[in-house]
Parts: structure tokens; sequence; C-alpha cells
């Protein structure tokens, strides 16, 4: 079924709050739910302000902004969160995985993935190099990705994942550092989510992954390269890669009225003597779909008016039914 893009209109192109479009007065708007089969194309954010005397608001004066603006979406399964609000560090790919110490397990391509396959039915563990950071961060979750499929029974492995974390002030070649539990020791892929928050108090200067799983059942696992035979056909696909998410701020939070303009691709200021309307554009570039959402946080204080519209093109792409065509039940 093709189905035509239509422009998103009316009132449901403006950001909202319980139905009112003045987010000056209600602090805070979030586009449309999205239901499934839907999504929207969206161009940039439209905003039109009132406020007494916007050069008050032309210089950065303070530190908070007054205007943040958030785009969720789904980084990784079930993980929702804003891209502009978090630098993501990926532990993964053939290089990180062998760099690492191993005890029973290697790594091999499954499904065009470097993953870490166990060999055989045992206990078995990988460390990942100790990553130094340039200057320390902050962790604020941690998501990972494991080699399941529909064939992958929901008992095969037991795992658990810790998170080794330095101090700036602790050197890795050194000390221990803190070992951070991520999962429980016997999670299962069934049950155990693929993402956490973090809690930690100090900063992070350098890291390392901890990997160990315990494999119930063997199962068939082959690599096959050019004119080179297999030696080895059993091992269960385990780990792929471990992200963790360091919050950070965003390029769309505005502490000022001239960080919006430089921002905008275009913007009017009204009133040129004393300005007090302003309308700016601000490019987006981002697809919303099921979950995710554009929102818009405001202080209310400097300003008495403020309305955000989306400019979005609306397209349809509903799932298909599972029975085949011409079929009855």
């Amino acid at each position: 079924m093709i189905t035509d893009r239509v422009p998103l209109a009316g009132k449901d192109a403006y950001l909202q709050k319980d139905g009112k479009v003045n987010l000056a007065m209600t602090g805070f708007g979030t586009s449309p739910k999205i239901p499934t089969g839907k999504q929207l194309e969206v161009r940039s954010l439209s905003l039109y302000g009132e406020g007494e005397d916007l050069f008050d608001l032309l210089a950065r004066k303070q530190d908070d902004p007054w205007l943040q603006l958030t785009i969720t979406k789904e980084m990784f399964p079930n993980l929702f969160a804003d891209p502009f609000r978090n630098r993501v560090h990926t532990i993964g790919g053939a290089d990180d995985l062998r760099r690492g110490d191993t005890d029973a397990m290697r790594t091999m391509e499954y499904q065009g993935i470097p993953t870490l396959v166990s060999l055989g039915a045992k206990e078995c563990r990988w460390s990942s190099a100790a990553y130094r950071l340039p200057e320390p961060i902050s962790i604020c979750r941690v998501a990972w990705h494991l080699a399941l499929s529909t064939r992958t029974a929901p008992d095969v492995f037991q795992y658990g994942l810790k998170l080794e974390v330095w101090s700036p002030s602790q050197d890795p070649d050194d000390v221990h550092g803190e070992v951070v539990p991520i999962t429980p020791d016997e999670a299962t892929p069934s049950t155990a989510p693929r993402n956490v928050e973090v809690y930690l108090k100090k900063k992070v200067a350098a890291f390392r992954i901890l990997f160990t799983a315990t494999v119930k059942h063997d199962t068939t696992m082959q690599e096959f390269h050019v004119a080179l035979g297999t030696t080895e056909s059993i091992g269960c696909p385990l780990l792929q890669m471990v992200n963790i998410l360091e919050p950070r701020s965003s390029q769309f939070d505005f502490a000022s009225l001239n960080e919006l303009l430089i921002q905008s691709s275009q913007y009017d200021l009204f009133d040129k003597s004393k300005p007090v309307r302003f309308a700016a554009s601000v490019p987006l570039g981002a697809t919303v779909t099921e979950g995710e959402a554009v929102s818009l946080k405001v202080n209310a204080k400097r300003l008495k008016r403020l309305e955000a519209r989306l400019d979005a093109e609306v397209l349809w792409r509903p799932p298909t039914h599972p029975q085949s065509a011409g079929e009855t039940s």
C-alpha cells in the first residue's frame, strides 16, 4: 500500500500541553503521540515569542537555559533518550573484542558482526582493555547488545556484566578500579533488560568492561572464510557490543536569545527600537516514530507568550497483517 505524504497541519502541528499552545504559560510542550505505523519527518521548529523587552534576553546573563529543546529518540532497543544530550562510547568491533583478555571464548563474526563466542558449554569470561579518556566524564546509562536469534533458547546461557571505573586521581596500571554491577551475575537473555541507569558519585577517567557467562548448552556456530577450512563448529554467540552514555549539554539549550538566533536558519525581531516579539525557525531534520517526541521546556518568567510549530510531513507505514493475501482463517 502506498499512502501520500501530507503536511502536519492544524493544532496538531503545535507543541502543546493539555491542549494549550502558549508554552510560556504551561512551561512545557510536546509533539502529538505517534501511534504504530505512523511517523513524522520533521524539517524544522518554528517559534514565535512575545515579551516586554527582548533586549534583556539577547545577552547570556545566566548559565541556566531559558529554552530547552529535546528530541527523544530510540537510541538503542527500548532506550529512549535525546542523542543531542548524550555522547555514546561504544566498545565493540573486532579490534575492541580481541584487545581484551578472554577465557574459554573467542571473537568470531556472527551475522556479519564481530561477536564474543564461547568454546563449548562451560564458564567463560572477557575483560576489555582499560580505556583512558582525554578528560573525566559522567556516566548515566549503559546499554549492551547480545547475539540472539529466534532459535536461541531463553536459558541457553546466564551472564553478568560489570563496569570497572577509575577516578581522575587513580592510575589503571597501579590500582584496581571500582567495580560497578550492571546486571546480576546470573542474568538471562529473556529476563534481564538490555540497558540500565548508572549512578556514580565521581567522574570517570578510565573504564573497563567485565563480562562473564555460563553456557549450559552447546550450539552450532560456524564462521566461513574463503580458502580456509573450518576447524571448530561448537560455540554459543554471546556479547557483541556495549554502549556507555555520557550526559552532555545540548546544542538546543539556549541561555540567551542570541544563541537561539545563531542556531536558527532564519529569524526576525519585530519592533526594532524596543523588540517585544520575535520569530525564528530552528532546523531539526528528525524522524519521529512511536514512543519518540519533540518537546520544549520554557522559562515562563522570561516571556508572555511562546508558540512552537513543527514543520513536518506525516507518513503512514501500516504494519502488514501476518495472514497472507488470499488466506482465510
